[in-house]
């Protein structure tokens, strides 16, 4: 069975946690240019995921994968993000994802849990 999520530890530093995407080279500068929020991502544009963070969530404690839901297989292995991450607004882009058209699983873990698992598509 797969592993499910644990709420508590998501509920603990998050208020939300959503995907997105941007067109490749555009950046982030609210309010002009912010990701669109979206599960069903263009190949040639660029994977966001945005949060708001109820509690700093210390360096080296969040991580992610992608799962390849079609292959059954990781398209990129658990990452984990060694600077802390601030209480409020992030948003953040992949830039290029190199993913294939399929279906996804953002698996997002903090302290090692499994916190969030946020399915996507490429197109």
């Amino acid at each position: 069975l797969p592993a499910q999520p644990n709420k508590k530890k998501f509920n603990e530093y998050f208020k939300s946690l959503k995907l997105g995407s941007m067109p490749q080279g555009q950046a982030i500068a609210p309010p002009k240019s912010y990701p669109k929020t979206t599960t069903v991502i263009a190949q040639k544009d660029q994977l966001c995921n945005m949060a708001e963070i109820k509690k700093a969530i210390p360096a080296g404690s969040f991580a992610s994968a992608i799962y390849n839901k079609d292959t059954k297989q990781y398209a990129q292995e658990k990452t984990v993000f060694p600077m802390e991450l601030k209480a409020g607004g992030m948003a953040g882009c992949s830039g290029e994802h190199g993913l294939v058209p399929g279906n996804y699983e953002l698996k997002v873990y903090l302290d090692d849990i499994l916190a969030a698992v946020l399915p996507f598509k490429i197109k």
